[in-house]
């Protein structure tokens, strides 16, 4: 037998078996096009808004009340993390934490980050219980869209997986 013939019917049959593998996809954010913007409520208030370039539908997941003076400010600067995370791909789960004098945090959870640090911190709250009802209202919305927004004012760490809201996004 021809010693070149093995290693090149080895190096064919690997070829194929690669070609022919699905895509690996570990729930890729590249295939939903969205964005994070400041929006304004019925109300005129500030509002965090996530929204898909191929739908109308959009969710309030944050209205800024907490500092008039500031809200629309930063409502902006968290809309445009929020987005910078998303397109590098460091935004799996929106998630919360608490700092070591008690503040609660909201963070841009990723499958390379899982928890709450300075890289990924989004905003700060007052206390862990109020950054523990940011995710569980952010939560239902993604299932039902509730009617409301979720009030920015923020026991056991919670996340929200993004692709979940970004599925709500797609229903009508």
């Amino acid at each position: 037998m021809n010693t070149y013939f093995i290693p090149l019917v080895i190096v064919s049959i690997c070829s194929i078996w690669i070609v022919a593998l699905p895509p690996i996809s570990i729930r890729a954010q590249g295939n939903a096009k969205v964005d994070f913007y400041c929006d304004r409520t019925e109300r005129g208030e500030p509002v965090t808004v996530i929204r898909r370039y191929d739908s109308p539908n959009k969710i309030e997941i944050i209205v800024w009340r907490k500092n008039p003076k500031t809200a629309a400010d930063r409502c902006e600067n968290i809309s445009r993390k929020m987005r910078a995370m998303w397109e590098r791909g460091d935004f799996n789960y929106l998630g919360n934490g608490s700092d070591s004098h008690g503040r609660g945090l909201i963070c841009a959870l990723s499958y390379k980050q899982p928890t709450c640090d300075r890289t990924n911190l989004l905003f700060t709250v007052n206390n862990f219980k109020e950054s523990q009802e940011i995710i569980d209202e952010t939560r239902n919305r993604a299932g039902g869209k509730p009617p409301k927004p979720i009030e920015q004012s923020g026991d056991g760490l919670s996340a929200i997986d993004m692709q979940d809201l970004v599925k709500a996004l797609s229903t009508p």
